[in-house]
């Protein structure tokens, strides 16, 4: 099976899955082929002067181990973040012993150096704590001297189990912590969600915090850019958010006020380039996992300010994800 073709049925398994199907996570995990074969390069724009670049990648290329002012001594996220799936064996028990090569294929085939762990494309919500607190360290301790930033989602229903997960996840040194917003009893004001978050935040205050913002699941659609005003106030370690809505509105007065503030990372794969076009600065995604090189391609497209060649990779990828 070749993983680089995204027509190969790129199937991690899940644990609603029949284990009759047959999930790649049950067998033998095939080695990446070399990187240099596999990775696009990523040359400078003809002119070689960034002031020539769109804003959003110029800042991109600024922001890579650059220091916020929210968490300081700590890098800004940028580029491709890879929602990792979460591999199951066909006992329906998670499979630990692939994820070191999981992150070889991220590296060495896709050229994604940063991970969003447990999160919807991780089933973590649907994982006990324990298979939580075992996934997220063992991506962490595979993914030294490989990846950049391994992001640990914590959220949970329960308040205590999240900031169980939070402390857990800074003991094993990860890069920092991610929450949902609870969507059973749900928060009806943005201070109310602030609250919930600075309760979870609070177990972990030595590492930077981010915001999952996932309404079309959790049913909580509050106006993100209020959330934003004055919250490292309430959150010192409050350094982004995780904006997974088509909600360009919103997501865009986020950019307009807090771009140079917080890591504004884009959710929705197949509405990545006008994000990025509002000024995204990085993106989160499960397609990142099988097809991040093509979605790199298109970055650098953006970047040398070719629109239409950038709409055509576009409209590539989201056919790839349908094949």
């Amino acid at each position: 099976m070749n993983l680089s073709d995204p027509r190969s049925g790129f199937d991690p398994g899940s644990r609603f899955n029949d284990a009759s199907t047959g999930s790649i996570w049950a067998f033998e995990w095939p080695n990446p082929p070399p990187f240099p074969s596999q990775q696009r390069t990523n040359s400078p724009p003809p002119s070689g002067d960034t002031d020539q670049l769109t804003p959003t990648l110029a800042a991109l290329q600024d922001m890579e181990g650059d220091v916020s002012e929210v968490g300081k001594g700590r890098n800004r996220i940028c580029g491709l973040v890879a929602a990792t799936f979460t591999p199951m064996t066909h006992d329906n028990e998670i499979n630990l012993p692939v994820i070191g090569q999981y992150i070889d294929y991220l590296v060495m085939v896709q050229g994604v150096r940063s991970i969003f762990v447990n999160g919807t494309t991780g089933e973590g919500m649907s994982l006990n704590t324990e298979e939580r607190k075992l996934i997220a360290e063992e991506w962490i301790n595979q993914g030294k001297g490989k990846l950049d930033h391994v992001i640990i989602h914590v959220g949970c229903l329960s308040i205590k189990e999240s900031q169980q997960l939070a402390e857990h996840a800074a003991k094993c040194k990860a890069s920092g912590i991610a929450v949902i917003s609870p969507f059973f009893f749900k928060p009806q004001s943005t201070d109310a969600l602030v609250e919930y978050l600075k309760e979870v935040a609070s177990a972990a205050p030595d590492i930077p915090f981010y915001y999952y913002h996932l309404p079309e699941i959790t049913g909580v659609s509050l106006n993100v850019v209020e959330l934003l005003d004055g919250i490292e106030k309430k959150i010192p370690t409050f350094q982004g958010l995780k904006f997974t809505s088509s909600d360009l509105l919103d997501f865009g007065q986020c950019i307009n006020k807090y771009k140079d503030k917080f890591d504004l990372l884009y959710g929705k794969d197949e509405l990545l380039l006008p994000a990025l076009t509002l000024g995204a600065t990085g993106a989160v995604g499960s397609t990142y996992n099988y097809i991040g090189n093509l979605y790199k391609r298109m970055l650098t497209d953006v970047e040398r300010r070719d629109y239409n060649l950038a709409k055509e990779q576009q409209v590539l990828v989201c056919l790839k994800t349908r094949l």
